[in-house]
This record gives C-alpha cells, sequence and structure tokens, in this order.
C-alpha cells in the first residue's frame, strides 16, 4: 500500500486546471481540497495498524503521508505506515465499483509511464460509468498533448457533470489559444463551439461561439467537412448571441457561406440583413457583391446589375469596382453549348447574317436564329457534318465555308444548293480564310493562296512563280488596294493588287512582333495583326501581342503582352464601328475611338478554355471557345460603368 500511495503521490500536481480557484493543482481529488465536496468525490476507508479507521473524502496521498476529509468537513493529513490499508467505497460504504478501482488502476499505470494501459483503464472506467466526471477528465488530461478533439469533449463532459469541480471557461480559453498559435484553428474552433454549445449560460459562451465562427471560416477549405462546421457555428453564434461584437463580421461572413453552397435563396436574406442591420459597416461593399453574385444564383439579372452599379457608384477602391464589373459580366454575357443546338462545343468561326448567325465548330456548321433573343437552331441538311469548319465569308445571296478537309463550300441561301471547291480547284483542303469583296473571293490554307473571280467565275492558284511564298495563309484582309496575309509561322505578307508586287515584314525587317500571325483586321487607321512567339533559351518562354501598320507612316508598331505561361495563340482582333476587339486566353479587350481601353472578363463557363475568334456584331461580341459560343453585351457594361 505504500508503493500505491507514492503512485498517487506522483500523480498529484501532474494538470494545471485554470478555473480552480487559487490555482489549485488539478489532480482529481486535491482540486476538490479546494472547491469543497463534489458530486463525484471518491470516498475511502483507512485502516491504520493501531486499529484506527478514518472514513471520508480522499484527497489524494503526499508521499507516505494521505489527506482525507472527514464527513463533519475536518481535513486530516495523517501517516501511512507499513501494514495500513486504503479501501476505496461506493456511495453505500461499500467496496467501491469496478469503474473507481479503474481509474485507481489509470494513476498507478501512469506513475509508471505505462500511458497506454492508463488509457484504457480510463476507457473502461468511463464506459462502465458514463457520468463519472473524474474518469473524463482524467482522460482529457491524458489526451491532450495528441488527440485534441477527443480531449475537449472529455474536458466538457467532466465539467457539465460536475461544473463545481471542474470549471471549464479559463480551460478552453488557455487550449484555443495555444491552437491558434499553433495555426490550428480549426481544433481552436471545435473546442470553442463545444463549450458554448455545452454551456450557453456562461459569460465566455458568446465570445466563444463567434470565435468558434470566426476560426472557421477562416479555414473552409483545410478539410470537406469544415465547411459544415463553420455554418452550422455561424448560425449557431447568430441566433443564441446576435448582440456580440462579432455578430456584424461574422453574419456577413454567414451571407458569403451560403451563397459559396449555392444556397442562394438563403444567401440574399442574410445579405440583405446584414445590409438593413449594419448601414455603412466596413463589408457594405462586399456585401452588396456578395449579393448580387446570390441574385445571380437565384436568375434575378436585374438585382445583379443594381448591386454591382452600387458598388461602382459607392465606392473608390479599385479591387472592388474591377469585381462589380467581372460581377456585371456574368449577366452581359450568354454562353451558347451543345444544349442549345450547337453541334459541337469547340467553336472556331462565327459570322453574323442579319437575324441569323453561322457557326462552325469541329463537327459541321449551326446557324442560330437569334431574331427573338434566344437561339433557334436552325436545320441546314449535311452541310460540311462532322468536318471542322474554320472560317466563313457572307454575301447577300451566298455564304462561304472554309472547312479544315472539304475544302471551300458555297451555300445558295436561297435554294440551299451547296457547291464544293477543293484541290482540283487549286484549293488546299483546308481553308483557314475567306475574305470577298465585289470583284474577287480570296481563300487561303496551308501553303496556298486562291482567288475567285466573281465576274467570270474562274479560280486563280497563286504560287511561288508568281511571287508568292508557299506559307500556310491563316488570317486574311482585303483592302481597295492590298491583299494582306497572316502567315503561320512567316510574318505578314502584302500583296499589291494593282500592280501584283509582294512585300513580306517580319520581326526582323520591320517593327512586327512576332512571326505567328493569328488574325488580321483593317482600321481606320491601317492593320492590326495579332501575333505569338514561342522562344526557347533552356525554357519555353511564351509571348503574345498585336502590330499596327499606318498607312500613312508605312510601318509597324508592335504591342507585346509580356510573357506568361498561357497558350501564347489564343490571342484575336477584331474591328468594328472605330472599337478595336482583342480576345485572348484571359479576358476580352477592348480599345475605344478615344484610345482608352476596357477589360470584360469571361464567364464562369468559358474562363481557362482555348479561344479561337472574336467577332463584333452590333451591341454584341461573339467569342469562339473550346467550351461554348459565348456573347457579350456590351450595352449591359455601360449600365453598371453608369451606376443605373
Amino acid at each position: 500500500m505504500g508503493r500505491m500511495m507514492a503512485v498517487e503521490a506522483a500523480m498529484t500536481g501532474r494538470f494545471r486546471f485554470p478555473g480552480v480557484r487559487g490555482a489549485c493543482v488539478a489532480g482529481i481529488a486535491m482540486a476538490a481540497a479546494c472547491l469543497g465536496p463534489r458530486a463525484d468525490a471518491i470516498q475511502a476507508r483507512v485502516s491504520l495498524p493501531n486499529g484506527d479507521v478514518y472514513t471520508g473524502e480522499w484527497l489524494r496521498s503526499d508521499g507516505s503521508q494521505f489527506r482525507i476529509r472527514l464527513e463533519d468537513g475536518q481535513e486530516l493529513q495523517l501517516f501511512l505506515p507499513a501494514g495500513g490499508i486504503v479501501q476505496f467505497l461506493d456511495h453505500e460504504g461499500g467496496v467501491a465499483p469496478e469503474a473507481t478501482q479503474r481509474l485507481r488502476a489509470a494513476w498507478e499505470a501512469m506513475e509508471l509511464g505505462l500511458t497506454d494501459i492508463a488509457e484504457s483503464n480510463l476507457r473502461e472506467a468511463v464506459a462502465l460509468s458514463p457520468r463519472f466526471a473524474a474518469a473524463h477528465y482524467e482522460l482529457a488530461a491524458l489526451l491532450e498533448s495528441r488527440e485534441s478533439s477527443e480531449a475537449s469533449r472529455h474536458y466538457l463532459l467532466a465539467a457539465q457533470l460536475d461544473p463545481a469541480a471542474y470549471p471549464i471557461t479559463d480551460k478552453i480559453q488557455e487550449e484555443a489559444t495555444e491552437y491558434v498559435a499553433q495555426g490550428d484553428y480549426v481544433s481552436a474552433a471545435i473546442a470553442l463551439a463545444a463549450f458554448a454549445k455545452a454551456f450557453p449560460g456562461d459569460p465566455y459562451a458568446s465570445e466563444a461561439a463567434h470565435n468558434a465562427a470566426r476560426y472557421f471560416g477562416e479555414n473552409l477549405d483545410t478539410a470537406p467537412d469544415v465547411k459544415m462546421q463553420a455554418l452550422a457555428a455561424y448560425e449557431y453564434a447568430m441566433e443564441t448571441f446576435p448582440e456580440h461584437p462579432y455578430a456584424e463580421e461574422n453574419l456577413f461572413a454567414l451571407g458569403t457561406l451560403y451563397g459559396s453552397m449555392a444556397d442562394h435563396a438563403r444567401a440574399q436574406f442574410t445579405l440583405r440583413e446584414f445590409l438593413s442591420r449594419y448601414p455603412g459597416s466596413p463589408y457594405e461593399a462586399r456585401a452588396h457583391l456578395a449579393l448580387g453574385r446570390a441574385y445571380l444564383g437565384m436568375g434575378d439579372m436585374d438585382g445583379v446589375v443594381r448591386e454591382a452599379s452600387w458598388v461602382m457608384a459607392q465606392t473608390m477602391d479599385e479591387d472592388l469596382r474591377d469585381e462589380a464589373v467581372a460581377l456585371s459580366s456574368e449577366v452581359a454575357w450568354t454562353v451558347y453549348t451543345t444544349e442549345d443546338g450547337l453541334a459541337h462545343d469547340t467553336v472556331f468561326a462565327v459570322a453574323p447574317d442579319g437575324p441569323d448567325t453561322w457557326i462552325g465548330t469541329v463537327k459541321g456548321v449551326t446557324k442560330f436564329d437569334l431574331s427573338y433573343g434566344a437561339p433557334l437552331a436552325l436545320d441546314i441538311g449535311d452541310l460540311a457534318r462532322e468536318t471542322i469548319i474554320r472560317s466563313f465569308a457572307v454575301s447577300p445571296s451566298n455564304v462561304w465555308i472554309g472547312t479544315s478537309g472539304m475544302g471551300l463550300l458555297r451555300q445558295d441561301k436561297l435554294t440551299g444548293a451547296v457547291s464544293e471547291y477543293g484541290p482540283m480547284d487549286g484549293l488546299p483542303r483546308g481553308i483557314d480564310a475567306i475574305v470577298m469583296d465585289d470583284r474577287d473571293v480570296w481563300v487561303g490554307g496551308v501553303d496556298k493562296l486562291a482567288r475567285y473571280s466573281r465576274v467570270d467565275g474562274r479560280w486563280t492558284t497563286f504560287t511561288e512563280e508568281e511571287g508568292f511564298e508557299g506559307v500556310h495563309a491563316n488570317a486574311l484582309v482585303l483592302t481597295p488596294d492590298s491583299l494582306w496575309i497572316g502567315s503561320k509561322h512567316k510574318g505578314v505578307i502584302r500583296l499589291d493588287r494593282n500592280l501584283m508586287i509582294w512585300e513580306t515584314y517580319t520581326p526582323r525587317n520591320s517593327g512586327l512582333g512576332g512571326s505567328s500571325i493569328t488574325s488580321m483586321v483593317a482600321t481606320d487607321a491601317g492593320i492590326v495583326a495579332t501575333w505569338y512567339t514561342t522562344v526557347s533559351q533552356g525554357f519555353r518562354t511564351n509571348a503574345q501581342g498585336y502590330s499596327t501598320w499606318s498607312d500613312t507612316e508605312l510601318t509597324w508598331t508592335a504591342y507585346p503582352f509580356g510573357q506568361d505561361d498561357i497558350a501564347p495563340e489564343d490571342i484575336h482582333a477584331a474591328y468594328a464601328d472605330g472599337t478595336l476587339w482583342i480576345a485572348t486566353g484571359e479576358a476580352l479587350l477592348m480599345q475605344q475611338p478615344d484610345g482608352k481601353w476596357g477589360t470584360y472578363e469571361y464567364p464562369i463557363e468559358v474562363r481557362g478554355s482555348r479561344i479561337h475568334s472574336v467577332t463584333p456584331d452590333g451591341q454584341y461580341v461573339w467569342i469562339g471557345t473550346d467550351a461554348g459560343l459565348a456573347r457579350v453585351n456590351t450595352r449591359m457594361f455601360e449600365r453598371v460603368s453608369d451606376g443605373q
């Protein structure tokens, strides 16, 4: 028995319980000595060799001495000589039940360093007596260093079962502080949330609840289930303690969390409540943006524009204004896919034709009738079905279609009759570009350039004998005096249509920024060519940009967009009504007649996809991508910019 007393003496002072009055040491019985009798007090009977017997509350031993509180409240500290006997008792005075014996065995195992055995005994004690507060507390102290969430649970159970013996507030505060210092916000949140729900009447409960929500909210990406835990913590904090100083921040966070979980109705309700309750809040502009996103999810486009416009009108923060523009873009854009009748989601070419729009995909042609705003896919029979369509040219009577395997097709728009032109006519099988005027139709493709006379219906093929280098002609621009040819890898070639003189422009002999031309367009001032370069110098470097040709100065000026890991060939230009449009892999850029630039962020559906074409069409601009056909209503952006 002397060894047992030494074991218990060694266990005294293992844990410090900050909430105990007088900074008492948190060994189970030692804490009781400071706090008075408690519900789960361990009763003991000590028999000395001289025949004296003492019965009362066991307050642990200290070396060869023991302390006991008698029934009259008197505390005794006595020497336990050899031959002394200690028996733990139940409430009826009999030998203590097995749960108490397991607790005692755990103390002894801990003194010997046998933590596994100690843990096993404590778990058995809890299993035998689920309301045994002392066993819960000792198990929590044992698990604290390695099983944080389970330790917190047992601490809370001990405090719930016997709050007088095990006050928990300071313990939870200390534990949460340690977790935060270690960067373990989730564990801190778990401990605080459990405490707040277990002790809602505690003075610290409201702060614990709101801190738990904040800590969860800052770590939503750490584990799949954290978002649901965060949601529960936010809802509990706001419902139970709505007047706490953190309520403003957490109500806003709850609204945005609903939005991130696609619960747009709750997001809208919560964010409107936030804006009503906290006018002028530091989170006000972000709440309007989040509310706009909720309206977007609900299909309320007017609501989206209203919230984005509020931000544009009320804040000078450029980042928030950019977010407002990006939000409005989700309304301004419409994306059409195979679900809307497209033959395929990969779109290479678009040709507006009055109320109709010709769309070239990797599986043939689709024609949309947009007379009533919504697309109506028109049946065009077997026209180039299952064939990659690369280019269009449209006249009042015909539509010319460039394919990647069937040469050139011409369909009579009135009768639907189709004419085919290919290698037998001197054309390449792959037609990447078509341009036309009243006199001629020009087509370009792999290694060939050909002209169709609309006067006599004859084809002329241009080869090296006529001065044309056999390049891959993938962009064509026709002006009254010249034909401009953008090549795949050899820069720009210009043909004087009157003198039939060829001239080549490359980065080496002109201001052209790159040799690989993706598109060209005629402007009021000259020609714009988009280009890219890929340079390998130990590593791959991609660059893209555009160059302008001045008809007055007869020179090229390059405007590079820098180097990046983007697909550099994803850059295309178009021009209409004094505005230059440049579609890149990151955004649609627009240069107004006054020289100012604007940016149209792509909608989520096509963001990050490959870009194949850009085509203005009145107030709309079409973008051909690998994820469908996107169309932006530029007037919608104007509404937001004007704060309407």
